[in-house]
């Protein structure tokens, strides 16, 4: 993986929007776990705060040369990059101070994306890792990432999960030697002047529901300030007395009709909204009712389904994107549906975890596609999955909950 990082990372450079910065390396091992790899030994304790000062949280030694680029003022400008990551959320963030934060890591599918990104960015290093909550689509990539930097701290949500996923991914924070802090409201993760970051929720300590459990940060820098608000319903959103006004919002739950409420967006009253989610997903994301709140309000949309990765550059003063608002209408509105099932299909086994592909559906959405003749779980690339009679075939994201129900790795793919 470290040699197809360094190799493509000059060329990307010159494709992303990173700053120009010079690739830099790492000592570290950079060969990538399986999610069938060997067996985590971190345990759920392993999320519990270490004993430094809440202000003074790790950074990283290795850092890429300085960002020269200026504003008029001479002020150093912050690049907050929202990446195209299918159904899924992952947010690089280039500070200002020349440290970086990165803000989730999506499926595992994504994770030589989002590292390779960030290589061609110059960086060989993460000060500051927050992955908002356990779900798949926002953790799924954190392993192989973090595996991949030399990581300063870890951020993560009180919700804890017992999936392979999520296992993997204290292992690997475990092995980074990174600092690894709750973040719950009022957690200052860094302050540095007239730059600053701060969790806000969750407030409270009730974390059965892991998408009302996710870590919103609000980063200030200068007069602007950006909230990234993980996958938090309207729920999560009730419970939060931190001052929410900004002038970036990543919509909540990839525009979600259960997220964005009313109140809620009127009073962060953002100039601009990003809206991360997949091309055609099986969940109807954006809704229709999402969309309209934002256009009614006179907000700016961005959507990574329909423009690819939205980057958007701060000097403290002003915020440019590299993209024109988007026009586009939101998909069918309704509630969401759960993370591993979809609404009004006949599932082939238990209803929490896999479903028939309906007709119209696109199982690009999907991470795995399930023969539930033979039992098999296949990822969905695979070529045995071209081979199966479309009667046999059922779609999750769900690995874990698949291998309980008794379906086996296939030997080929190997997901």
């Amino acid at each position: 993986m470290r040699e197809k990082i360094m190799a493509l990372a000059l060329a990307l450079a010159m494709m992303t929007g990173c700053s120009v910065k010079t690739a830099v390396s790492s000592d570290k091992d950079y060969s990538s776990e399986t999610e069938n790899g060997t067996s985590s030994s971190a345990s759920v304790s392993s999320v519990t705060e270490s004993s430094a000062p809440e202000t003074e949280m790790n950074s990283s030694d290795s850092k890429a040369e300085s960002n020269d680029v200026t504003n008029d003022n001479g002020g150093k400008e912050m690049k907050v990059h929202f990446l195209d990551v299918g159904q899924g959320d992952s947010i690089f963030i280039e500070l200002p101070d020349d440290k970086t934060m990165l803000i989730d890591a999506s499926e595992k599918e994504y994770a030589d994306r989002i590292t390779t990104y960030i290589y061609s960015c110059g960086y060989s290093s993460l000060d500051y890792v927050v992955a908002t909550h356990p779900h798949s689509d926002h953790i799924g990539g954190m392993a192989d990432v973090i595996g991949s930097f030399i990581v300063g701290n870890v951020i993560l949500s009180p919700a804890t999960h017992t999936t392979k996923t999520y296992t993997n991914m204290l292992t690997a924070i475990d092995q980074s030697g990174a600092k690894v802090t709750l973040g719950i409201a009022g957690k200052e993760i860094f302050s540095d002047g007239d730059l600053s970051a701060v969790a806000i929720a969750p407030v409270t300590e009730d974390y059965s529901d892991l998408n009302n459990s996710s870590v919103m940060v609000m980063l200030t820098y200068g007069d602007k300030k950006f909230l990234f608000t993980g996958d938090a319903e309207e729920e999560e959103e009730r419970t939060v007395t931190a001052d929410v006004k900004c002038d970036v919002l990543k919509v909540g739950h990839h525009g979600s009709s259960t997220s964005t409420s009313s109140a809620f967006l009127a009073a962060a009253s953002p100039e601009y909204a990003v809206i991360s989610c997949g091309m055609g997903n099986s969940y109807g994301h954006p809704h229709t009712e999402t969309i309209d709140k934002l256009k009614k309000a006179g907000i700016n949309i961005y959507r990574t389904d329909l423009q690819g990765d939205i980057i958007m550059t701060c000097d403290g003063e002003k915020i440019t994107v590299n993209a024109e608002p988007s026009a586009a209408g939101g998909a069918s509105s309704g509630e969401s549906k759960s993370e591993t099932t979809k609404a009004s299909t006949t599932t082939k086994v238990t209803a929490t975890t896999v479903t028939e592909k309906p007709a119209e559906e696109n199982p690009v959405s999907y991470s795995y596609v399930l023969n539930t003749n033979t039992m098999k779980i296949h990822r969905a690339g695979c070529s045995s999955v071209s081979q199966m009679s479309e009667e046999n075939k059922g779609y999750t994201n769900d690995y874990d909950g698949a291998i309980a129900q008794g379906y086996e790795p296939c030997k080929r793919c190997k997901p």
